[in-house]
């Protein structure tokens, strides 16, 4: 029997655009305080993602696919365990543009020293790092230990450059560079997985795209499965 190895591919361009004219990979870095601007917290602005995933399941070749919306908005602040400022990201969902919404769950939003972090379901993330520049790296599970393996490595690209969405154009946008692997499985080799994803974040709105395409497939047997999930901007209301 004719086996089946790849499951699912995502084919994402991005056009890495680098500044050759900057000898010093660093040297487009722009005042941290302007940079607070790709993650803006104030009380009562909200904004409106739909999501979009497919799923694979290659033992029984179906194809899953599904789309729903997300509206978050920052509903107050408040201190963390830390005595840190913190803001409390309110999350409603519904699966029509029709329907009624409903509670989805609480997040967390802050700035913590020179990073923009995330608590989502209980694990913090390290979103951005200041100031924001080209090639600069860093650890976005810094601070939770769902990567083991270590195969994320966060870093900028295509700092300050302008990206068009969907439903709307930025003049002014980073994308972070997430994760963009082949693997095997430390604990079966037979084992191969795809992880690729990204963030961007728009200046004075900010996170306003997400992609993240994952699969796995066995050398050795019929089987595997994937998805890709995308989440993208809708509207924005301060």
């Amino acid at each position: 029997m004719k086996r089946i190895f790849i499951i699912l591919s995502a084919i994402i361009i991005l056009g890495y655009c680098f500044d050759s004219c900057k000898k010093d990979k660093y040297a487009n870095v722009s005042s941290q305080n302007m940079d607070f601007q790709y993650f803006p917290l104030k009380k009562g602005d909200s904004i409106i993602y739909k999501v979009d995933s497919i799923k694979y399941n290659v033992v029984t070749n179906l194809i899953d696919t599904y789309q729903y919306f997300v509206l978050q908005y920052i509903q107050d602040t408040f201190t963390d365990g830390s005595g840190r400022l913190a803001y409390r990201l309110n999350r409603l969902w519904k699966r029509e543009p029709l329907d009624s919404w409903t509670q989805a769950g609480v997040w967390q939003e802050q700035l913590v020293g020179s990073s923009a972090q995330t608590v989502e379901e209980n694990i913090r993330y390290e979103r951005l790092v200041f100031p924001i520049a080209n090639g600069i790296s860093w650890n976005g599970n810094a601070y939770n230990n769902i990567d083991t393996n270590q195969w994320y490595n966060y870093n900028y690209v295509n700092a300050f450059k302008p990206w068009s969405g969907a439903y709307k154009s930025y003049d002014s946008t980073v994308t972070i560079m997430q994760i963009n692997t082949d693997s095997t499985s430390p604990n079966n080799f037979n084992y191969v997985y795809r992880l690729y994803g990204y963030e961007v974040y728009a200046a004075n709105v900010g996170l306003v795209y997400k992609i993240f395409t994952y699969a796995n497939h066995s050398s050795t047997q019929i089987t595997g499965y994937g998805e890709i999930m995308t989440i993208q901007y809708c509207s924005y209301h301060k």
